[in-house]
């Protein structure tokens, strides 16, 4: 009797023990699922992977050194993890650029793209690649995804005048001052070119002052970037000048910005003439603030430039429905397209009801989980200890 009285006490300590193991590791578990969770959720873009474009041409004039103080100089954000690289552009597969986020192109003479190799250019611009074109002197780049021709002659600058001040190239990881900005470059001493002919799609962020002639182009889409120096801004950065290596920093901080991306919601409904729905939007990336612009049936809606709009039909048919989107730097993105079918009332009566997405913050579902565990487990350990009682 005396044996079977301390077995039932052993057994019962023993539970509590199983039990409270089986608390902790579900909690461990669960704190593993939510920090984890979140640092997926919430990824940093610290670590940098930069390739500079070889190619039959003197590619590397100022590749040693630039890229040497790019690494090193003390003006580098302390939680940037730089990883240069080179990539041929001969050899190279698409797949083998997307590895990068940025591409820099330099040199001092001519080089004409074949077909294949503007491809792989192209298709990593595609798909959220940023280029940076920067002449060291006398350099021409032919068949380039955009085009842009530089001066045969160099030129000393007589000023660099900004375009477009808020521009991150300016204001971004530094802010660059206008005597900052005059410097930038070879220009001043002479050694530098001018952008004498350039694809529409650029955008003019710094000209020279005498000539007005471009020095600096930058292009956006919703998938990719470049920006054109004629400044011989990486020969200024072997030379270790401040205000070529913020420049420098304000390039890579910019191909690390999220790309303009923007949603409506619904996609497609099926509604009583008369009735109104109501469209909302989610917007990320890209520079705020941002501006709006609804559409029907690929037309401009008068005064629907907010983030949301009420659609309420006159008549019967289907109708088309999209949200362009521009962001501060006057980049756009436009939704898909969402479709209306709309009907007149059944005799009878007619219902419809409309079902919305709700996205659910995954650190509560962690937390639900971890609480129904708990509890279940708590619920267990009462249960043993009353049975043992």
């Amino acid at each position: 009797m005396t044996s079977m009285v301390k077995w039932e006490e052993g057994d019962t300590a023993m539970r509590k023990i199983i039990v409270a193991k089986i608390v902790f590791s579900l909690s461990f578990v669960c704190f593993l699922l939510f920090s984890f969770g979140t640092r997926f959720a919430e990824a940093d873009t610290a670590h940098i992977k930069i390739a500079w474009l070889q190619y039959p041409a003197d590619w590397n004039c100022d590749e040693p050194g630039a890229r040497v103080n790019l690494q090193t100089n003390p003006l580098k954000p302390s939680d940037w993890d730089i990883e240069w690289n080179t990539i041929d552009v001969q050899t190279a597969s698409e797949e083998d650029f997307l590895q990068y986020g940025l591409i820099v192109i330099s040199g001092h003479s001519s080089y004409s793209f074949t077909p294949e190799e503007n491809g792989k250019l192209k298709h990593f611009l595609d798909n959220r690649g940023t280029i940076w074109v920067d002449n060291c002197g006398g350099l021409q780049l032919s068949n380039f995804i955009l085009s842009v021709e530089f001066s045969n002659y160099e030129v000393q600058y007589m000023g660099q005048d900004i375009i477009v001040p808020n521009h991150p190239l300016i204001d971004g990881v530094y802010t660059l001052s206008s005597a900052e900005v005059n410097a930038l470059g070879e220009g001043a001493t002479g050694n530098s070119n001018l952008i004498v002919d350039k694809d529409p799609s650029y955008k003019e962020l710094i000209r020279e002052h005498a000539t007005g002639e471009p020095l600096t182009l930058t292009y956006e889409s919703t998938t990719g970037r470049i920006v054109i120096t004629a400044q011989d801004v990486l020969c200024a950065i072997e030379s270790v000048e401040t205000e070529d290596l913020k420049f420098a920093y304000n390039v890579i901080g910019w191909s690390m910005v999220p790309f303009l991306q923007a949603a409506i919601s619904p996609v497609s409904a099926t509604i009583i003439i008369g009735q109104s729905i109501l469209f909302s939007s989610s917007v990320s990336g890209g520079f705020p603030p941002y501006s709006y612009q609804w559409y029907l049936n690929n037309n401009p809606v008068s005064g629907a430039t907010a983030s949301s709009w009420a659609f309420t039909p006159t008549s019967t048919g289907n109708y088309y429905i999209c949200l362009n989107v521009t962001d501060a730097q006057d980049t756009s993105a436009q939704t898909q397209v969402a479709q209306i079918t709309v009907i007149i009332t059944p005799v009878g009566g007619y219902s419809i009801s409309t079902t919305y997405k709700a996205t659910t913050d995954p650190s509560v579902l962690y937390l639900a989980t971890f609480v129904t565990l708990t509890l279940f487990c708590v619920n267990i350990r009462r249960k043993t200890t009353k049975r043992t009682n």
